[in-house]
């Protein structure tokens, strides 16, 4: 996991600080290409590691099992939700093609 410093713990927000984020998130992505698969891991992984961040992790953050209690026990955690919400889309997209390779897999026995 890569480290980020801990984010002071307020709503309040720069809209020049923002955009310029944006802007540069967006840059890197025009620059990398990356496909529908790449893009998914790359909001999984991010969305956890700033969810660690806020939740002051240091090294490994949590377990998708103790996520989901957190989740029930504490639920306006922001650091738990973006974690479990990033893991869920990560889980999600392995799941998903998983199931479209043994679809077109599927498919090509089929038509043979």
């Amino acid at each position: 996991m890569v480290d980020i410093e801990k984010p002071r713990k307020t709503l309040a927000f720069d809209d020049k600080k923002c955009n310029n984020l944006y802007k540069e998130l967006v840059e890197v992505f025009q620059k990398h290409k990356p496909t529908v698969g790449e893009l998914l891991i790359a909001y999984g992984n991010l969305g956890y590691t700033l969810g660690a961040s806020v939740g002051g992790y240091k090294d490994k953050g949590p377990s998708t099992e103790e996520l989901e209690k957190l989740y029930y026990s504490e639920p306006g955690n922001i650091a738990v939700a973006l974690m479990l919400q990033s893991m869920t889309v990560v889980s999600w997209y392995s799941e998903w093609e998983q199931i479209s390779l043994q679809d077109t897999k599927d498919k090509g026995e089929n038509t043979q």
